[in-house]
């Protein structure tokens, strides 16, 4: 740890020699003042390296040992995911995609999204350093799911570690490092987000990202070397600029969230560090650093761009301004207790203010900081408004902490960035992770600074002001919350306030001289030198045991994770077996597996009961299985499955045994109960009743396996495969010609600039709405010219006339007004028909609109017209 600049520094007073020359008396020279901004660090003696090691070791397993017992490791399943649901089944095939594809496997995967393939490209997952730790993981846990865990249980130490490093860096003794870890580990925004936001959770890297923000207010300038003279130059080439691209790397490659906030961070720190000096150096710096985050940002970007510059671009992840709010931070949240906090009025307090009447409770609800942290938040903010100097790391502190809450509060600076930049960034709250860190190093240098400061053992006047304190905290907190015993601990807190005062000056009156010799005596007694380490202690149990559950190291956590863990083994036997079933006879390509219903992947809502990622589950059982599932909403093969879906059973059937489907997975809970009965039975039976009339044979069923929770369903469709194809045998009705005729499909698509919504049980909309500049493609398949038949009506919700100028492969222009003649009030637009002629591959069409004037558009889409009943034909 570099020394503190203690230059501007006045020299100690050197005492006069008295006249004569007489040698005067030795006089005890007096202690040189701290400097103000001092690390508590450079204050103590500085530590050898195994006292370090063993430091850093021990309170890494800690935080192992809290962790297998906190979870109840030693019952709990692992290899079984904690969490079994919605966006668990997101991040876990991509899990398994990078173990046995290697790193980057993610991106692509063969085994999901048939008749095509699962490809990220328009959904890009970036946060290529967790796939990189996973990968290699895998090399030594070959389990999937116990790899998925590992690392999720592995985030708490390495957040320790990466912690104690950074606390160490900006100044921190051992034990405040140590203590540091411990409290920022165990956040409950990690152990609320759990597996279900994996990587989010793992946040490790924030510590280590925000150490150029802490370098650019203490005037050590990243990229930037101090010369002798003073001023700062250039350096870019020094082990410290290469392990600063290495971070930057690291960073951009640890999720885009954590990035951007980075970023916007380090961009604050530079103001603030040039307002400081009056110097643009500053900056400079600051612009380098963001630089790099943003370029390496791009290179993690690359597949997608090289994906489409060649496929057309498609922004699957639409975004709104509006977004800012909705999942806006909520300073309540920060300083509130977490839920299902240990004491039991605490936890009533919280779930009090969630009311379902208070509006934007979304995730915003797991950025509680805790006690510690909350603590820190009320003394930054009291920093902030109150006339009082702000030492160094205060003043900074103090500039970023308030920095993040109003970017990302409701309403706040984000909302407008969303606005008038990109509304790509809408989980503001997730930057509380951020505020934390931040509301803990100034509570921790606060009490370190205050330990160091006092070598020889700190005054028990101090400790017993920290008393006072904690008891006046105490007795407001009987005052305002209900626990119970009010009444018995009002009187009990009544009895030391008054009692202590009416004892003092009973004693001062029976003996005065007693009294002060006691008064002297405690002010000059010091607190044993173990005195620091029982107050760290102190401070990690009970910042551990407020920001933990209470479902913690109990029975509660033990069920929770039981009741993921049955689920997981249910689908387990259901996918096996299906697997065992289509092992059978089976030949070359892995057999494709039709999902039922039809689920756009992905951020699609849920589809009636089912949640969107449920037919995940397949590709995540099984290791020689095709899934429909996974197919990237808008583009070829979710367009055919779209269309498929929706067609009748007797259509559908044959359709997808035609483009080489085996076997058909039905999940009951997506579907509606109407008067016929849950459709997904009256699918499964229509199935059923299809191959006994083409057999002949009534009663005769296709083999068929059942869920143990009897609403899940699969139906070997290859002995309907085979007995069709039997009958289908005249040329040009044959089964290997109907099959061609639907792998030669064209596809419609309509991807940047349009828009598709879907219905309150997550059925997609027929409609497409479209802003002013939008782009279709026409895509043949074959390797021949091909003429088809395009018809599609354009319509518009909106008076005056819409000018439409359509461009590429074909050349139209018109306007779509609901008072032309042209408008047809049947079809609900103007109906438009094109023969064109498609050369092989994929084509463009640019949609062109000029909206009338005074049109004000509804929202940042800026829609302006829609298209209906778009089809695309061979005669």
């Amino acid at each position: 740890m570099p020394e503190p600049d203690r230059s501007g520094d006045a020299p100690p007073p050197v005492a006069a020699e008295p006249a004569g020359g007489a040698a005067a008396p030795p006089v005890p020279a007096a202690p040189a003042p701290v400097p103000p901004d001092a690390a508590p660090a450079d204050l103590v003696r500085a530590p050898g390296r195994r006292e370090r090691l063993a430091w850093y070791a021990g309170t890494t397993l800690l935080s192992c040992v809290l962790v297998f017992l906190g979870l109840r490791l030693d019952v709990a399943d692992l290899s079984a995911p904690f969490y079994y649901d919605l966006d668990s089944l997101l991040i876990l095939p991509m899990v398994k995609a990078t173990a046995e594809r290697g790193f980057g496997g993610h991106w692509v995967n063969e085994r999901m999204g048939a008749p095509g393939v699962l490809e990220l490209h328009d959904f890009p997952v970036i946060d290529h350093l967790h796939f990189l730790a996973l990968w290699v993981l895998s090399k030594a846990v070959t389990n999937v799911v116990v790899l998925y865990n590992l690392y999720f249980l592995l985030t708490f130490p390495l957040t320790v570690l990466t912690t104690m490093v950074a606390c160490r860096h900006l100044g921190l003794t051992l034990p405040a490092a140590a203590v540091g870890g411990i409290l920022y580990a165990f956040l409950p925004f990690h152990y609320q987000r759990w597996e279900n936001h994996y990587f989010l959770a793992a946040y490790w890297m924030i510590p280590l990202a925000l150490l150029p923000a802490f370098d650019l207010t203490r005037g050590r300038l990243p990229l930037f070397r101090r010369g002798p003279d003073g001023t700062q130059r250039l350096d870019l080439k020094s082990w410290a600029a290469a392990r600063l691209v290495v971070l930057a790397l690291a960073t951009a490659s640890a999720g885009a969230y954590y990035a951007f906030f980075t970023c916007a961070l380090i961009a604050f720190a530079g103001v603030y560090a040039a307002a400081g000096v009056r110097s643009l150096r500053p900056l400079a710096s600051a612009a380098a650093v963001v630089g790099l985050v943003f370029a390496f940002g791009i290179l993690n970007h690359a597949p997608t761009y090289a994906y489409q510059a060649r496929y057309g671009k498609h922004p699957i992840t639409m975004r709104f301004p509006e977004e800012a709010d909705y999942y806006g931070l909520k300073v309540a949240h920060l300083v509130l207790p977490t839920e299902d906090h240990n004491l039991r009025v605490l936890n009533e307090v919280k779930w009090l203010y969630n009311s379902s009447m208070r509006p934007s409770e979304t995730e915003n609800r797991s950025a509680s900081l805790g006690a510690v942290g909350a603590l820190g938040l009320v003394g930054l903010v009291a920093l902030a408004v109150l006339p009082v100097p702000r030492p160094w790391p205060y003043g900074p502190l103090v500039g970023m902490t308030l920095f993040t809450v109003l970017l990302a509060t409701i309403g706040g600076f984000g909302a407008v960035f969303n606005l008038l930049v990109t509304a790509q960034i809408r989980g503001y709250n997730r930057i509380s992770v951020f505020t934390a860190f931040l509301c803990l190093l100034a509570v921790l240098w606060a009490l370190d600074r205050l330990f160091a400061t006092h070598p020889k053992g700190l005054p028990v006047r101090v400790a017993a002001g920290f008393g006072v304190a904690a008891l006046a905290a105490f007795t407001l907190g009987v005052v305002l919350l209900d626990t119970g015993m009010r009444a018995v601990l009002l009187s009990l807190c009544a009895l030391i306030w008054l009692g202590a005062p009416v004892a003092y000056l009973v004693a001062k009156r029976r003996n005065p001289a007693a009294v002060e010799r006691a008064v002297r005596r405690f002010e000059a007694r010091l607190l044993p030198p173990w005195f620091p380490y029982l107050a760290w202690a102190l401070v990690a149990t009970a910042g551990f045991f407020d920001q933990t559950p209470f479902a913690w190291f109990r029975q509660g956590i033990v069920s929770t994770i039981d009741e993921q863990a049955h689920r997981f083994r249910a689908d387990a036997e259901f996918f096996e077996g299906i697997e065992r079933m289509m092992a059978t006879g089976a030949t070359g390509a892995p057999p494709r597996v039709f999902c039922l219903p039809y689920c756009p992947y992905p951020e699609a809502a849920a589809v009636h009961r089912m949640p969107p990622y449920e037919h995940a589950r397949g590709y995540l059982h099984t290791n020689g299985v095709a899934w429909s599932f996974g197919a990237t909403k808008g583009r070829e093969a979710d367009v055919w499955q779209q269309e498929v879906a929706g067609l009748p059973t007797d259509e559908f059937l044959r359709r997808v045994v035609f483009r080489g489907f085996d076997g058909l997975l039905v999940d009951q809970r997506g579907y509606a109960t109407t008067k016929e009965g849950n459709r997904a039975a009256v699918i499964v039976a229509t199935v059923h009743h299809l191959y006994a009339s083409l057999a002949g044979k009534p009663g005769l069923q296709l083999p068929e396996l059942i869920h143990p929770d009897h609403e899940q369903f699969f139906l070997d469709l290859r002995p309907y495969r085979d007995l069709l194809r039997q009958r289908l045998t005249n040329p040009p009705f044959d089964y290997e010609t109907y099959a061609r005729k639907e792998r030669e499909l064209p596809s419609l698509l309509w991807l940047a600039g349009f828009f598709r919504t879907v219905d309150e049980n997550g059925e997609p909309h027929a409609v497409k709405r479209a802003t002013y500049r939008a782009t279709a493609w026409v895509v043949n398949p074959t390797d021949r010219t091909r003429t088809f038949t395009v018809r599609a009506v354009f319509g518009t919700e909106n008076p005056g006339a819409f000018h439409l100028r359509l461009t590429g492969l074909i050349d139209d222009a018109f306007d779509v007004d609901r008072a032309s003649e042209l408008w047809d009030a049947k079809q609900f637009g103007i109906p438009r028909t094109y023969q064109i002629e498609v050369p092989p591959g994929r084509h463009r069409v640019d949609v062109r609109c000029t909206p009338p004037p005074g049109f004000v558009p509804g929202d940042v889409r800026k829609l302006c017209y829609y298209v209906l009943g778009a089809r695309i034909d061979e005669p």
